[in-house]
């Protein structure tokens, strides 16, 4: 079998299989984003703990001098990188100037932080800040440029398949089994289902991530799914499966706080035309 536009089986499963790759890859890149997100949080929180830490040593042995008086408030782990780097960069010139003068009273020049940091730790981590940050951004383009060549595939796709759909019943005919067993394009008419009324609790120790919702009456259920999506928000494009369940099964989910943290999670309820609802967004907080 040959379709209008010349495509036939074998270079549907070409496109099929290259469509399958593209998949896998923009997972991995879904991965380096969220792994990614995950060290630049921790590496902000360190850079953050040590520049408070001169400042307020600033603050302390330079009291009354110019030094202690420019120094600015500290920036919030949540405020853009922009404004972090820039604090880190204050920070190390005022450490510089610290190490050019005089040594106050009680305190030996180089200035140099609990456990032995000095000043060329601190360029160390905000020079890390910034790597992580430009891979972050090199995935996010590699992540995007995928989500459109999949867009693009599977529109074509979608139209072989919708030759294929036309063509089959009129060379086996209406009445065929294969006519008849030629799988849906689309959920069938029908409605949305109600929103699952879904919550989650952190209970244990180690901590388990716990999910349960409310049954839904009158509902032609297909199945029960979790999904999650990668912080710092649940975004639909980036949600996957993590588990399935039939209607009628125990409507409670758990995993351990250490797997879960930093994702979102939803409980979708499936019908049995393929039409679907999400719960609203659920997150326990970091692990």
């Amino acid at each position: 079998m040959i379709l209008p536009e010349g495509v036939d089986l074998t270079q549907a499963q070409a496109w099929y299989a290259k469509w399958k790759a593209g998949q896998t890859v923009m997972v991995n890149w879904e991965n380096d984003l969220e792994i990614g997100s995950a060290k630049l949080l921790e590496l902000r929180e360190r850079a953050l703990e040590r520049l408070k830490e001169l400042l307020d040593r600033v603050r302390l042995f330079w009291a009354g001098q110019p030094l202690a008086e420019v120094v600015q408030p500290l920036p919030q782990v949540t405020n853009a990188l922009p404004i972090l780097l820039k604090a880190l960069r204050e920070g190390l010139r005022l450490w510089d100037r610290a190490n050019a003068g005089a040594a106050p009273s009680g305190l030996v020049l180089p200035l140099v932080l609990s456990g032995g940091f000095a000043r060329a730790d601190l360029a160390g981590l905000m020079a890390e800040l910034q790597a992580v940050q430009e891979e972050m951004e090199t995935a996010d383009l590699e992540l995007r440029l995928g989500r459109a060549a999949r867009n693009l595939l599977q529109a074509r796709l979608r139209r072989v398949l919708q030759q294929y759909r036309a063509l089959v019943p009129l060379q086996f005919g209406e009445d065929s089994i294969t006519a008849e067993t030629l799988p849906r394009l689309y959920p069938k008419p029908g409605h949305t289902p109600d929103r699952p009324q879904a919550s989650l609790t952190v209970i244990g120790d180690p901590p388990v991530w716990q999910v349960t919702w409310q049954p839904m009456e009158q509902e032609p259920l297909k199945c029960w799914q979790i999904r999650r999506s990668p912080g710092p928000r649940y975004l639909k494009n980036r949600e996957r499966v993590v588990a399935t369940l039939p209607p009628d099964a125990e409507r409670l989910w758990s995993t351990p706080a250490t797997l879960a943290a930093g994702g979102f999670y939803r409980v979708y309820a499936v019908l049995e035309t393929e039409n679907e609802r999400g719960s609203r967004t659920l997150h326990g907080g970091p692990a």
